[in-house]
């Protein structure tokens, strides 16, 4: 049976907004894996509420603010895959804060 996306997107929010107290790598670790694996079912054509993809975007916009702090706690997190895709810009807090200045 396959989770609810909208049922997984509320729970990306949740994760977001508990990230500031995040204290160990495998939580923000577990936090961006999660947030990769809704992009994939999004990108393969899986299709939410409208209400649901505005939480999405709400919880984006907190993790982009919160991202460029989260990568400097926890630098080995962000070391765990060089290359990633830069379409997943969760795994590129540099460039966040390149685009921001």
């Amino acid at each position: 049976m396959r989770r609810s996306l909208e049922r997984d997107i509320a729970a990306y929010e949740a994760m977001v907004e508990a990230l500031p107290s995040y204290a160990e790598d495998e939580e923000v670790s577990a936090l961006l894996v999660w947030r990769e694996s809704l992009q994939d079912r999004i990108d393969a054509g899986e299709r939410t509420t409208p209400t649901a993809a505005s939480l999405l975007e709400t919880a984006d916009r907190a993790l982009k603010r919160l991202l460029p702090d989260i990568a400097s706690r926890f630098p080995d997190v962000f070391a765990l895959d060089p290359a990633p895709p830069n379409r997943l810009w969760w795994w590129h807090p540099e460039q966040l804060a390149t685009s921001a200045a």
